[in-house]
C-alpha cells in the first residue's frame, strides 16, 4: 500500500520544487534491511518555465521511472520513496538492502532512454533521515498543502459543486489568550471574520482554540492554499498552531 502526494516549496536560492512522496512509508521507517540511500537523476528535455516537468514531457519520465524502479527492485531490493522536480531536472530516489552494481542496473534500465543524461549516487543512510528530514513534508505548510488536496478530492467526490461560493471555517490553536486575541486582530484585517472561540483541555501545549471564516468564491487548490498560508504566517510569530478547514456552500441571500 502506498500514499504519493505532491507538494510545491521553493528552496532558499529562490528554485522551485515539486515533491512526490510516499507518506505511507512513514508507518515503517527506517527498515534496517533497506539502509543505502541511492539517486537517479536525470535532465529534462522540454521542463516548464519554472524548471519542472511539463504535460509535454511528464509520460516520458513516468516511463523512465516505471524501468528504474523495476530494475533496482529486482537487483537491489530497493523501494522507490520520492520524486523530485528542480532546475530542469528530475530525481529519483530509492532505499535499498544493497548498492552494489547500481550504477550497472540504472544503465541498464536507461537502454531505452539514450537521449536522457543521467547520473547517480549511493550513501549509507541507515536511520532514514532523508526520507524523514527533508522529504517527509514537516514543513506545515508543505504539509497543508497535502491535506488541502485530500480534503478537495473528498468533497469531489461527494459530488459537491466547487465553483460557487462557500463559508470556509479554519480552526487554529494557541498557547495563551493573548496570542490568540493578537491573532484574531491580525486575521480580521486580512478580511476574515471570528466564528468563535474555545479551550480545548485535551491540548495541552495549544489549549486555546479560535475559529475564523471566510467566504471563499470558489474552492479550489490555489485558493485554499493561499489562505491557509496566510494563516499559517499569521499564527507561526504568536506560537499558534493551524488545524485544519471545513466548508459548506454558501446560502444565496435574495
Amino acid at each position: 500500500m502506498t500514499d504519493w502526494q505532491t507538494y510545491f516549496s521553493r528552496e532558499k536560492s529562490g528554485i522551485a520544487r515539486s515533491t512526490t512522496v510516499d507518506l505511507e512509508l512513514s508507518r515503517s521507517a527506517p527498515q534496517a534491511e533497506r539502509a543505502w540511500l541511492l539517486w537517479v537523476w536525470m535532465g529534462m528535455k522540454t521542463p516548464n518555465p519554472h524548471g519542472l516537468s511539463s504535460a509535454e514531457e511528464s509520460p516520458t519520465l513516468h516511463q523512465i521511472q516505471k524501468s528504474v524502479e523495476q530494475m533496482l527492485a529486482n537487483e537491489a531490493n530497493a523501494i522507490h520513496f520520492a520524486r523530485v522536480y528542480r532546475e530542469r531536472r528530475c530525481e529519483l530516489w530509492f532505499y535499498a538492502v544493497r548498492n552494489e552494481q547500481f550504477e550497472r542496473a540504472v544503465a541498464s534500465a536507461m537502454t531505452d532512454f539514450a537521449d536522457y543524461q543521467f547520473i547517480t549516487g549511493s550513501r549509507s543512510d541507515p536511520k532514514w533521515s532523508a526520507y524523514l528530514d527533508e522529504f517527509y513534508p514537516t514543513d506545515p505548510k508543505h504539509w497543508h498543502q497535502v491535506v488541502n488536496q485530500k480534503l478537495i478530492r473528498t468533497l469531489k467526490t461527494r459530488n459537491q459543486t466547487l465553483e460557487v461560493p462557500h463559508r470556509v471555517d479554519h480552526t487554529l490553536f494557541f498557547k495563551s489568550r493573548e496570542n490568540r486575541a493578537k491573532f484574531v486582530g491580525a486575521a480580521q484585517q486580512q478580511g476574515f471574520a471570528l466564528a468563535g472561540e474555545f479551550d480545548a483541555r485535551e491540548n495541552r501545549d495549544h489549549p486555546h482554540g479560535v475559529v475564523v471564516h471566510e467566504r471563499a468564491p470558489q474552492i479550489n487548490l490555489a485558493r485554499m492554499n493561499q489562505s491557509v498560508f496566510t494563516l499559517i504566517d499569521l499564527a507561526h510569530p504568536l506560537g499558534g498552531s493551524y488545524d485544519g478547514w471545513g466548508t459548506k456552500q454558501a446560502r444565496r441571500v435574495s
